[in-house]
């Protein structure tokens, strides 16, 4: 599936160009000359990690990483129970998304959208299981609490 124009791509691409006008200036014949389009093929020296998608990987994994962490601290004080839990489904499908970026630029192939679902759903799935870890040590350090004051 060709890319759109203005898109920003990560490892081999192929390009394609065609020329609206003849050699002196004039339109082409009508039905085209078949040289007039040429393909060729795109080999990047850098890494991917520097390009724009890579950059927003990165931005995006440590707002993700510092979420989570914020609202998993807050689970674990016994606050935040049903908004946090929600937030952190909501995180651990961003942490999904995330990672598909991740393969993506380093494995230089572009990943279709069952694969980008399905790791946000086991992303979210994870975040879910998470909090719910988060209240269960919240709980049990309240539990262990009242055992010694008891």
């Amino acid at each position: 599936m060709p890319a759109p124009p203005g898109t920003v791509a990560t490892g081999d691409c192929r390009g394609r160009t065609a020329k609206d006008r003849a050699d002196n200036g004039s339109p082409p014949a009508a039905g085209g000359d078949p040289t007039s389009v040429r393909s060729f093929a795109v080999r990047p020296r850098q890494s991917p990690v520097a390009t724009v998608p890579g950059g927003v990987g990165i931005a995006l994994t440590l707002f993700v990483l510092a979420y989570a962490e914020s609202l998993l601290r807050s689970l674990r004080r016994g606050r935040k129970k049903v908004t946090a839990t929600i937030g952190m489904a909501v995180i651990g499908a961003l942490l999904g998304v995330t990672m598909v970026v991740g393969v993506w630029l380093l494995a230089a192939q572009e990943p279709a959208v069952a694969t980008v679902t399905v790791c946000a759903a086991l992303g979210m799935v994870g975040g879910v299981v998470a909090a719910i870890a988060a209240r269960r040590i919240s709980q049990r350090r309240r539990f262990r609490v009242r055992a010694r004051t008891g």
